[in-house]
C-alpha cells in the first residue's frame, strides 16, 4: 500500500522536474536528475522500512540527504508529505444493496442486517415509507431477506450512512483511549431522507361539527370553513328536511350526504366532501339510527379505502342508537379488518374515561359503547372536553377509528353550537378527480371570411330547406 501511495508523487516529482528545467532555461545533466531519484528512494525506503509518517520521515530525511542549497528541496516536501494521504478514509458511504448489488445513496432509505452486516434498499424488501415509520417507532421483529435472521426494530437509530464515516477523512490515526458509549439493543439502523420533508399536501383536513340548526348558522358555518378550509365535514344536529335543498346551505364546491330526521325538525347528519375528491355514498351500510356512510379511495392503493361515517345519537339513555350503530358496524363485515373506518360524531356519552376507557360511574349505556367499540376494534381520539356547562366538562364530540396512526393533530376548536368544534388530520391522500382541459378558441387568430361563408351557406340551405314547415321543426333542424 506504500508503494501505491507514492504512485501519484512521483509522477508530480518527474514533472516539476520539467517544470523546473523550463522556468530557469538551464541545462540539467543527468547528475543532478539521479540526484534527485535518489533522494525520492532514499527518502521512500526510510518511510518504509522504519514506518515513519510523512512529518517524521521529513524531519529524519532533512537531517540525513538535504544539504546546502538544493532546488528540488520543495518537491522532496511533497513527496514526503503526501505519506498522510488517505490514511483514514473512513468508511465508503455508497454500500451495495445485498438484493440488487446498486448502491445506496445518502438519500434512500436502507436497512442493515445484525447478522450478516449487509445493507439492502427498503424498497427491495418491498417495504414502503409507512411501513418503515410503524417498524422504527415499535418493536417489532423484521426478517433480513439475505440470511433469514430475525431483527428487533425498537432501536432504529435516524442517522443516515454520512453519520457512521470519520468526521476528519484525512487525519491520522492516534493510540487514543475510545470512551464507551451506549450500544443499543440490536445493530440494525434505518437511513432517513437528507431532504427536506414535503409538505403535508397529502393529508385530509376534516371537521367534526355539532350545528344544532345549521339553515340558521350559515355565515359562521361559512366563516369556519374559510379560515380552515377542510376537505371534509362531518356534522350532525343539522336539523334540516327534505324542503330545504343542500344548495342554500353549503357552498357549491362541497358534495352534500345527508340523513335528515323525518319525525320532527331536530337532529339530522351530513357529510360534506369536496368535489375534487372521488367518493362514494354507501347508503346500504344505513341501519335505523342518524348515520350515513361514505366510501374514499386513497390514491396509488387500490385495494384500500377509507369509510367515513357521521353519527349521532339522540342522548346518552338511547341503548336502540346505540344498537343500530352496532348493526351499521356489522355490515361492514370484513371492511373493518382490510380498510381504514372513521366513525364521528355527538355520542353523548359523558360518563366515559377515555383515558382508561372505563365508565366513570356504573352505567349500563356506558358499558354498553365500550362493548361495541371493544368489539370492531375500535379507538377513540378526541382527548380533550367538547362540551362545557358551569364546571362540568364532557367528551361528547368523538372521532373512532381502526387505526389510530392515520388520525393526527386532533384540536378542539370554539364551535358554533354550545358544543366545540373537533378539527383533526388523515395522513393519506385519497384520490382526486382530474381537471378537464378547456379548449378556449382565440379570436383574433379566427378566420373570419370563411366565417361569414359558412353562415351565408347555412342560412341559403336553411331557407330552401325547412320554408314551408312549422317553428318547432324550423327550430330542431337548427339545433342539428
Amino acid at each position: 500500500m506504500a508503494s501505491l501511495q507514492f504512485v501519484a508523487p512521483l509522477i508530480i516529482f518527474l514533472l516539476g522536474c520539467l517544470l523546473q528545467q523550463k522556468l530557469s532555461n538551464d541545462e540539467v545533466n543527468s547528475h543532478s536528475y539521479i540526484k534527485g531519484i535518489y533522494g525520492f528512494q532514499f527518502g521512500f525506503r526510510l518511510a518504509q522500512e522504519r514506518r515513519l509518517s510523512g512529518h517524521e520521515a521529513l524531519n529524519k530525511f532533512c537531517r540525513t540527504t538535504i544539504v546546502g542549497k538544493n532546488k528540488y528541496h520543495f518537491l522532496y516536501l511533497l513527496l514526503l508529505l503526501g505519506g498522510d494521504i488517505e490514511q483514514n478514509p473512513g468508511e465508503d458511504c455508497k454500500r451495495p444493496c445485498g438484493i440488487c448489488s446498486d448502491p445506496i445513496m445518502v438519500d434512500q432509505l436502507g436497512m442493515n442486517c445484525d447478522e450478516c452486516d449487509t445493507w439492502i434498499h427498503l424498497a427491495c424488501c418491498e417495504f414502503d415509507d409507512d411501513t418503515h415509520d410503524i417498524l422504527s417507532g415499535s418493536s417489532l421483529t423484521w426478517l433480513c431477506p439475505a440470511c433469514g435472521f430475525s431483527n428487533f426494530s425498537k432501536s432504529l437509530l435516524n442517522e443516515s450512512i454520512e453519520s457512521l464515516a470519520s468526521p476528519n477523512a484525512f487525519a491520522p490515526l492516534e493510540e487514543t483511549s475510545v470512551e464507551p458509549q451506549d450500544i443499543p439493543e440490536t445493530k440494525a439502523k434505518f437511513q432517513k431522507h437528507l431532504k427536506k420533508p414535503r409538505a403535508n399536501k397529502c393529508k385530509l383536513t376534516c371537521l367534526l361539527v355539532n350545528c344544532q340548526s345549521v339553515r340558521n348558522k350559515v355565515a359562521e358555518f361559512e366563516a369556519i370553513i374559510d379560515k380552515h378550509e377542510p376537505d371534509i365535514i362531518i356534522g350532525n344536529e343539522s336539523w334540516l328536511h327534505s324542503g330545504i335543498a343542500s344548495n342554500e346551505i353549503f357552498p357549491d364546491n362541497y358534495n352534500i350526504f345527508r340523513k335528515d330526521r323525518t319525525t320532527d325538525r331536530h337532529g339530522g347528519v351530513f357529510q360534506a366532501v369536496k368535489k375534487d375528491i372521488l367518493v362514494t355514498d354507501r347508503s346500504e351500510f344505513d341501519t335505523d339510527c342518524e348515520i350515513v356512510w361514505t366510501q374514499c379511495q386513497i390514491k396509488s392503493r387500490k385495494s384500500k379505502s377509507i369509510f367515513f361515517a357521521s353519527y349521532y345519537r339522540p342522548n346518552m339513555t338511547d341503548m336502540v342508537s346505540l344498537d343500530e350503530l352496532n348493526n351499521s358496524l356489522f355490515k361492514l363485515s370484513d371492511k373493518l379488518n382490510n380498510h381504514h373506518v372513521i366513525l364521528a360524531g355527538d355520542f353523548n356519552a359523558p360518563n366515559i374515561d377515555w383515558k382508561d376507557y372505563a365508565p366513570v360511574k356504573a352505567s349500563v349505556h356506558s358499558d354498553r359503547l365500550l362493548e361495541i367499540i371493544n368489539e370492531h376494534g375500535l379507538n377513540q381520539m378526541v382527548k380533550e372536553p367538547t362540551r362545557s356547562q358551569g364546571e362540568t366538562h364532557n367528551i361528547l364530540d368523538m372521532i373512532f377509528t381502526n387505526n389510530e396512526n392515520i388520525i393526527n393533530n386532533v384540536k378542539v376548536l370554539p364551535g358554533i353550537s354550545d358544543h366545540d368544534i373537533v378539527y383533526f388530520q388523515v395522513n393519506l391522500n385519497c384520490k382526486k378527480k382530474r381537471h378537464v382541459k378547456r379548449k378556449i378558441f382565440i379570436r383574433k387568430r379566427a378566420d373570419k371570411e370563411l366565417i361569414q361563408q359558412k353562415l351565408r351557406e347555412l342560412a341559403n340551405n336553411f331557407e330552401c330547406s325547412v320554408k314551408q314547415e312549422s317553428l318547432d321543426t324550423k327550430w330542431d333542424a337548427f339545433q342539428q
